[in-house]
């Protein structure tokens, strides 16, 4: 399998394969984090690489996906990414129709929704078709660096024990895509934030904060930018970074550290040297 993934990289891409090119080929697509879109062959070799990045995860979605599904509905009420399945305060009806809907979404085959999610992401014909033989996108997880992961999981104790109503989701999806779209059609994109202003999803505070984000597409940078995020976590992230990614979050990251200096000296002062100290280590193996 690892030739054969090796030979599709290169059929698809054109360049030399290398790394985990040889355990999951790559289309020639970035999602909107820059990263390149893998996918997986029809083998076990997706559990393993599973398995490998996230045992404790991988092991718990391995359970029976109807106790999965029970326990989301019944108990949780919530999905995966922490959004509501029904809204509590609704009537009988309601709620049992919205649970109905999450239920049948269950169902949906999965070469489907990777179809559907190969078109999403921009890919070419043929590899959305790929979907209906078996081959699957990769996880997110296996194509974070471990920058991006820690990001991630900063973010999800941010919102732990909070769940979000659909609408909150559908508002957060609706602004993911005017990003995207931002990046290609930026006219279009701010067309796009208008409406949602006219219809009153989105305030005018709202929509100056997605301008002023629009015009940075990098996600990470936009993390480190983000008054929420704390200049400690900025810290940690800047330590696992990859030499590409320090270069780009390398004025953020500063600017952010200067500015929690003035108000928190001491701290601000100790968090600078560190981050100095990681720089002059990044510029030196560059050297070498």
């Amino acid at each position: 399998m690892a030739v054969v993934n090796a030979v599709l990289t290169y059929l698809l891409t054109g360049e030399t394969p290398h790394g985990m090119d040889y355990f999951a080929f790559r289309n020639g697509v970035v999602d909107e984090k820059g990263r390149a879109i893998r996918w997986l062959l029809p083998t076990y070799m997706k559990d393993l690489l599973a398995y490998y990045k996230d045992p404790t995860g991988t092991l718990l979605n391995k359970t029976h996906p109807l106790a999965s599904l029970i326990n989301d509905v019944a108990i949780k009420n919530q999905d995966y990414f922490g959004t509501e399945i029904h809204h509590p305060d609704d009537n009988v009806l309601a709620r049992r129709w919205q649970d109905t809907k999450y239920v049948a979404k269950a169902f949906v085959p999965f070469w489907i929704r990777n179809a559907m999610k190969a078109h999403q992401q921009g890919s070419n014909i043929g590899a959305t078709a790929a979907s209906f033989i078996g081959v699957t996108p990769a996880p997110v997880k296996l194509i974070q660096t471990d920058a991006q992961k820690k990001i991630a999981e900063i973010m999800a104790k941010e919102m732990a024990g909070r769940t979000r109503t659909q609408e909150e989701a559908d508002l957060a999806a609706t602004k993911k895509s005017i990003y995207d779209l931002y990046r290609t059609d930026p006219a279009a994109a701010r067309a796009q934030q208008q409406e949602l202003v006219q219809s009153g999803q989105l305030t005018k505070g709202q929509e100056k904060w997605m301008e002023k984000n629009e015009k940075q597409p990098d996600a990470m940078i936009r993390w480190v930018q983000s008054s929420y995020t704390h200049p400690t976590d900025i810290l940690k992230v800047y330590e696992l970074a990859t030499p590409s990614d320090r270069e780009a979050i390398y004025t953020a990251a500063r600017r952010r550290l200067e500015s929690y200096k003035k108000t928190n000296r001491i701290k601000g002062q100790e968090l600078l040297e560190k981050f100095d100290a990681l720089d002059d280590n990044t510029q030196a193996e560059g050297q070498r």
